[in-house]
């Protein structure tokens, strides 16, 4: 690693690879990259490590794979290391990255609250100048971004959002501080695994919780259960067999599913196994029951006829079981990646909650009509949910809002790179390679080596451990 100095006193930090994102892929690449003997910097915008676990504070956020799918298959790290429950929770989270940092020795590699906001290629140098909001710069012969695919906030254009009278938050925009749900009037847009998540602690002590729903949630039992360090030493003597198992199983979990039909067995056996995979809870119910449930419709629909069938009879109101778990699919069960619940369909009973289906008009739990869902108190608290996919503008700038944008051969160039809206932007060169590095559970990041030697193209392992199969990025890796 070496530091310059500029003819203004500012230093610039130059290596031969700058890390974008301080989550599971970052780490994971900082690690790995180290060992192989470059030398590696790692910047993140946040104040601490974990990557979306720094930013997932709002109440009720947590992991939705089991232990010990969801942490890193490096022995020296999952040894010592013990979980409080199945499904951890985001504090607990930071807290391994925290372990994970001291095991690995990483600090000394992180430098936080540098946050990206443009990045020029020199053709000349084979190098990336990489620019921070700060007026800082670094330099880099290979820049990776380990931003995540789902990580940039949607906030919808709402009519009168700018305007509303009371507090307005987005879930991954959560105050790190935390903030209190007790004897507000509080209103929830979206019904993703964040939106469920927060739903269940809202209506513990929120004068009134307003649910607003376009689409049904598929949510499945978490059946979360607390872990202790006797059970999980036991587990531990597995860990090798299940990572191996993660991945080479469909899915990428230690799940394994029935290679036959939902409609070659009797119902009496099919509904015995949908039962049993429904008490194991997690994803068991999504990829682990028959071959051919995400493949045939027929056996897709007897897939989602049990999980109605179970979700109806923890709802007392009839009209509010039809618009949470309608008799007629809303879409094929699974095609959309499950949420998870614990207690969601059940607070609808509670008194103080109300669901307002934006396809359907307003209801109240217990069968009381409601009115327009515009006449939702106007001093409320408002938590905003979304998908970040979704958003129309394809900004690229290197922080935990980045996303990809193709190099473009046509796309008019300024006096540094093609211009992305605004927020920074990015010199591709027309030649660049990017690689979509997703296989299995690794996370989404995109590499740009520059020019078209493959020699320049590295076999980054996902943030889980290993490489690659046969020491290839990924199946789906293509050229642009």
């Amino acid at each position: 690693m070496m530091t310059t100095t500029t003819g203004n006193s500012a230093s610039i930090e130059d290596v031969d690879v700058l890390i974008i994102g301080a989550g599971f892929s970052g780490i994971y690449q900082l690690h790995v990259l180290r060992e192989a003997g470059f030398s590696v910097a790692l910047y993140d915008a946040a104040a601490d490590l974990g990557g979306i676990w720094y930013w997932n504070c709002y109440p009720g956020a947590r992991v939705d794979s089991h232990v010990p799918i969801y942490e890193y298959s490096i022995e020296k790290v999952w040894r010592d290391w013990y979980w409080t429950e199945r499904f951890p929770a985001w504090d607990e989270l930071r807290r391994y990255f925290h372990h994970v940092n001291e095991v690995l020795d990483l600090g000394r590699s992180i430098r936080f609250n540098k946050r990206v906001v443009a990045a020029d290629f020199d053709e000349a140098a084979g190098r990336w100048n990489v620019h921070m909001a700060d007026g800082g710069m670094a330099r880099a012969k290979y820049f990776i971004l380990c931003t995540g695919f789902a990580a940039k906030p949607y906030i919808p254009a709402y009519e009168g959002l700018e305007t509303f009278a009371g507090a307005c938050h987005h879930t991954a925009l959560w105050p790190q501080e935390g903030l209190s749900f007790k004897g507000k009037r509080v209103g929830v847009v979206g019904t993703g695994a964040s939106g469920v998540q927060v739903v269940q602690e809202a209506a513990k002590d929120a004068a009134h919780l307003t649910v607003f729903q376009r689409t049904p949630i598929l949510a499945l039992p978490m059946q979360q259960r607390k872990l202790d360090r006797a059970t999980q030493d036991k587990m531990k003597g597995e860990y090798p067999e299940i990572y191996r198992k993660r991945r080479d199983t469909f899915g990428g979990f230690d799940i394994s599913r029935r290679e036959e039909s939902a409609l070659d067995v009797s119902p009496e056996e099919r509904n015995a196994h949908y039962e049993a995979m429904w008490q194991k809870g997690g994803f068991h119910f999504w990829i682990g029951t028959f071959a051919d449930v995400l493949l045939d419709e027929r056996a897709n629909r007897t897939a989602y006829d049990f999980w109605r069938d179970k979700v109806r009879q923890r709802i007392k109101d009839p009209v509010l079981a039809e618009k949470l778990a309608p008799m007629e699919p809303p879409h094929p069960f699974g095609v959309k990646r499950p949420s998870l619940e614990q207690w969601y369909f059940d607070v609808f009973n509670q008194p103080n909650v109300s669901l307002v289906d934006v396809r359907g008009g307003p209801h109240r739990g217990n069968s009381t009509p409601w009115g327009a869902h515009r006449e939702w108190p106007p001093r409320a608290r408002y938590s905003c949910v979304g998908d970040g996919l979704r958003r129309g503008d394809r900004r690229a700038h290197a922080d935990r809002h980045s996303r990809h944008t193709r190099a473009d051969p046509q796309a008019k160039m300024d006096k540094r790179g093609t211009h992305l809206s605004g927020h920074g932007h990015f010199r591709v060169p027309q030649h660049a390679v990017s690689l979509w590095a997703a296989e299995s559970l690794r996370v989404l990041q995109w590499v740009f080596p520059m020019r078209q030697h493959r020699d320049h193209l590295l076999p980054f392992a996902g943030p889980l451990g290993g490489v690659p199969r046969n020491n290839q990025m990924s199946m789906k890796s293509r050229i642009v």
